[in-house]
């Protein structure tokens, strides 16, 4: 048995022997290497999948890696320098406050009776 046909599905030696008994000729070839054509593809596509799932799996745990690094280093200058954080922790909240507060605040409405 050829190579090829190894490869086929059910489907294709069920079409094999079809065209087998009716005496088809050129268009097996043709048949023939349409499936090969498909099954190399199909194949080849999956192997893409795997490798990007492998791919993304690797960053997400180097990420997740890093992410508990970050946190621990975090923690550890917390419990080793508390007045610092807490300052450090004040002066970013007041520079987000003063950003966002500028933005979206409005000018305190005028009385009607001052001109």
């Amino acid at each position: 048995m050829s190579e090829s046909n190894k490869r086929k599905t059910k489907a294709a030696h069920a079409a094999e022997g079809d065209a087998e008994r009716t005496g088809g000729g050129e268009g097996e070839s043709i048949k023939d290497e349409a499936v090969n054509v498909l099954s190399r593809a199909a194949t080849a596509t999956k192997d893409a999948g795997r490798r990007a799932a492998g791919a993304v799996g690797d960053a997400y745990r180097a990420t997740v890696a890093t992410g508990a690094a970050w946190e621990g280093s975090c923690e550890k200058f917390v419990r080793r320098n508390p007045m610092t954080s807490i300052l450090v922790t004040a002066g970013v909240s007041l520079l987000i406050g003063f950003t966002l507060g500028r933005e979206t605040a409005r000018p305190p409405a005028r009385p009607w009776w001052r001109p």
